[in-house]
């Protein structure tokens, strides 16, 4: 399960992640990005917009070129503390300013599948994107992260 979350207990004060604030109508997609469709080696720079800050803020990472609405998607975030909600987690070394990467097997708004949280990267830091299937294995997706700046309100990785 995913304490990074209200529901996960992570807070005296609960702050939902992307996910969960996206179900609720506090945030939108700004965008989605198929893995596969990204070439070996190839450097991409993408900026995340923090969650409670700006409204479309999370992006969504498709694992297959299908971009199904059913197939199995990772998404990013950026938790930032000195604006919006998020402010409550000020504090906490496991979660604020992080640029987190979650999965989740939902389908829609509706769905009450868990999230899982993959990582919580801190700024500096490079991660190697390993996903989590349905059967809780980490799969390695083959691509790196690295939470390389901030904006005024938003991750540059």
């Amino acid at each position: 399960y995913d304490r990074s979350d209200a529901l996960g207990f992570c807070c005296t004060t609960r702050c939902y992640n992307f996910i969960h604030s996206w179900q609720l109508g506090f945030a939108e997609y700004k965008s989605s990005i198929v893995l596969a469709d990204i070439a070996d080696n190839e450097v991409n720079e993408v900026e995340i917009p923090a969650l409670g800050v700006t409204r479309e803020s999370g992006f969504k990472l498709f694992t297959s070129f299908a971009r199904s609405s059913t197939d199995p998607y990772m998404v990013l975030s950026y938790r930032f503390t000195d604006q919006g909600f998020d402010k409550y987690l000020a504090g906490n070394q496991d979660y604020a300013n992080t640029v987190q990467i979650h999965h989740w097997d939902g389908d829609d708004i509706g769905d009450a599948q868990l999230t899982f949280l993959l990582h919580s990267v801190k700024l500096g830091q490079t991660v190697l994107i390993q996903d989590t299937d349905k059967t809780s294995l980490r799969i390695d997706t083959g691509f790196k992260l690295t939470f390389a700046k901030t904006g005024d309100t938003s991750a540059i990785v």
